[in-house]
């Protein structure tokens, strides 16, 4: 036993003698057998900078793996750890405990990594309460994990592919699921996707108990479930779904990886899949991930990785039913139970509701003593909102934005403006052709109207001064206010048509999809024009190099918006003066971008940024502050912009899914379910 080559024979003679037997592995000796007989020949050759195995534990018994320890990293975030073991905080299950690792080592991972759960590695699933848990396809064993590829850089063992969306699964033969399923006879190791007779794939089955879990883990409607996945897919892995959207997948999220195939991916990526990840216990995320491991680290990927009979393909749509296993939360454990799938009642006819939401926007610059102390104001809200109404003849919404930040010794804002938005908003029922289903409807009259009293008030605007003064007066406001500008009016049109299933006197929604389309200024074909204002303030209160702070901010802009060599930018800077001791230089940059040829996806990109309270916009102002600041030697914040004006706004493409542009944060069930709703109305 003293001899390395009498070791590696009886290890592999013990071996042969495991996997011959039927069936394999049917007790934990035989595995721990196999296990600790090569890991000691592998852990003779190997240390964790060549190899090294993550495990991801809560409480699990993890002496299955003690034959390879100087291998292992263990990671807990139960109460009954390893010793040694990395303690975490209980977030994000198994696919939390792999990304922190990647992102905590990306720049020292071992040549090749191993990640698995810490639960014990026997074949298949047979349920959480079960001893046969370990989720390893038949024939199989752990080692060929820790075994490179370096053909591949990556090794999965696929187990199940689901159909998203009708979320119909189907599970390889070699798969055990149930004591009763006898798996083939063969010694042979298997691949990562069936290549026999014997080794193959079964036919989809519909999983109506999977769609209700993962309903309610996802705070979603059954109906939105796959439009939810197509959104993670298109946020954090950065592609789309395979082909006919079948993802292939290992049950149990077990897989080994090569440093570069690690490293194909930029670090930040893996950092926002762990962001997503880190706001649950049990997040909806988590089950997500579980179906998308293989495709994050094989991008390229747009076929299944394993060949589909037509057969099986036409069974996602057809086909039994299955129950998950009792307990079984792992991806989409189930059993064996199989019932014939039920006849579909008739389906009652649909009821088409279209709906013209038209908006018009427009904003007035006031001038006031106290900026913050106005918008903190809500009657000299509600008063200007009731002075609007007597100008309009309509109610709008109003809000109150303070574009500059102007501080005396005390921190209060000095003498400035105010920036009031606000939006009238028109609706009515229109048919297939747009057009009022109410003949007597007013609303088109009620449109043009606003948009010629806000014309007119943007050519005299002491008109809504004067309206304004009379309604702070009857609203005893105490306060002396200009209006200095009022903007021209945007419109918008939306046309949000909705189908809708009655039965008895329940209606529910089936889909929703909006057609939008934008009347804002005139612009030359292929041009998409914005127009707004970013103020900053530069801490040198002597600046007064209009020329170079222009020129700098529209480098900046063209650097942190990533506009091309056709587009272009021009900007052009206002002092703010001050009625005190200024304590910074602060300057109004009202720029017109104009881009060539830009993409709906591009041109909406680039407006999200540019929009006040948008998610991107806090980013946004601290690039381009920092950029600026470069560009002129000065210490430059930007504290505030106005939501641009954009003209000739691209149209909108689809590919058959809703919206893929949404800024979703899927970190937990309350976001995801509102990133799909806001793709749904988009």
């Amino acid at each position: 036993f003293g001899s390395r080559a009498y070791l590696d024979l009886f290890c592999l003679q013990s071996l042969v003698s495991s996997l011959n037997m039927a069936p394999v592995h049917t007790t934990a000796g035989w595995v721990a057998l196999g296990l600790g007989c090569l890991s000691t020949s592998v852990a003779h050759s190997a240390g964790k900078k060549e190899v090294e195995v993550v495990l991801a534990q809560y409480n699990e018994d993890i002496a299955w793996s003690d034959s390879f320890a100087n291998l292992r990293t263990v990671y807990c975030k139960g109460t009954d750890c390893a010793d040694g073991a990395i303690r975490l905080p209980n977030v994000g299950r198994e696919g939390h405990t792999f990304l922190k690792h990647i992102v905590d080592r990306y720049d020292s991972l071992a040549d090749w990594t191993v990640f698995s759960q810490a639960e014990a590695p026997t074949e298949g699933y047979f349920g959480a309460g079960h001893e046969r848990r370990g989720h390893m396809l038949g024939g199989v064993t752990f080692m060929d994990y820790l075994k490179p590829s370096p053909d591949t850089g990556m090794k999965f063992y696929l187990t199940s592919q689901v159909h998203v969306p009708t979320l119909r699964h189907s599970l390889r033969s070699t798969f055990q699921v149930s004591p009763d399923q006898v798996l083939p006879s063969g010694s042979e190791i298997r691949g990562t996707c069936p290549a026999t007779a014997a080794d193959r794939w079964n036919s989809f089955e519909d999983m109506p108990e999977l769609r209700k879990f993962l309903s309610s883990k996802c705070g979603l409607e059954e109906w939105v479930l796959a439009d939810a996945i197509r959104m993670f897919w298109d946020e954090y892995l950065e592609t789309e779904l395979p082909a006919g959207e079948i993802v292939q997948y290992a049950q149990g999220a077990r897989f080994a990886l090569s440093q570069e195939t690690i490293r194909a991916r930029p670090k930040a990526f893996y950092t926002k899949l762990l962001e997503a990840l880190s706001a649950d216990t049990d997040p909806c995320a988590n089950y997500i991930m579980e179906w998308a491991w293989y495709y994050v680290f094989a991008p390229a990927v747009q076929a299944t990785p394993c060949k589909l009979s037509q057969d099986i393909i036409d069974s996602t749509q057809t086909g039994s039913v299955r129950s998950l296993a009792d307990g079984g939360v792992s991806g989409v454990t189930s059993t064996s139970t199989t019932t014939a799938a039920p006849t579909p009642a008739p389906a009652p006819a649909p009821v088409i509701v279209r709906t013209k939401v038209t908006k018009v926007k427009s904003s007035a610059s006031l001038e006031v003593e106290d900026p913050v102390a106005t918008c903190q104001n809500q009657a000299f809200i509600d008063a200007f909102c009731s002075a609007l109404e007597g100008v309009l003849d309509v109610r709008p919404d109003c809000t109150c934005e303070v574009p500059t930040r102007r501080l005396d010794a005390s921190g209060r804002s000095l003498a400035g403006s105010v920036d009031m938005l606000y939006t009238v908003t028109i609706e009515e029922e229109v048919d297939e052709s747009g057009e009022p289903v109410d003949s007597s409807s007013t609303g088109a009259a009620l449109v043009t109207s606003v948009q010629t009293k806000i014309a007119a008030a943007a050519s005299q605007p002491s008109t809504l001064t004067t309206a304004l003064t009379a309604a702070l007066s009857e609203a005893a406001v105490e306060m002396t206010v200009t209006v200095a500008s009022v903007a021209a009016a945007e419109t918008t049109e939306e046309t949000v048509t909705m189908t809708q299933t009655v039965t008895s006197s329940t209606m529910t929604m089936t889909s929703t999809t909006v057609t939008e389309t934008t009347t804002e200024m005139d612009v030359p074909e292929g041009t998409t024009r914005l127009l707004g204002s970013i103020t900053v303030e530069i801490a040198n209160d002597t600046f007064d190099n209009t020329e170079s702070l222009e020129s700098s901010a529209e480098a900046s802009l063209t650097s942190v918006l990533g506009l091309t060599d056709s587009d272009t930018v021009e900007v052009t800077s206002t002092l703010q003066e001050s009625s005190g001791r200024r304590l910074a230089a602060v300057y109004i940059l009202s720029y017109v971008i104009e881009l060539q040829d830009a993409s709906y996806e591009t041109a909406a990109a680039i407006k999200a940024k540019l929009t006040a309270d948008s998610s991107a916009a806090s980013t946004f102002l601290d690039d381009f502050g920092s950029a600026l600041g470069d560009l002129l030697g000065e210490t430059v914040a930007a504290s505030s912009l106005t939501t641009p004006r954009v003209g000739g706004m691209p149209e909108e493409t689809t590919d058959g899914s809703e919206s893929n542009s949404c800024n979703a944060q899927l970190g937990g069930a309350i976001a995801l379910a509102a990133s799909v709703c806001l793709a749904l109305i988009q």
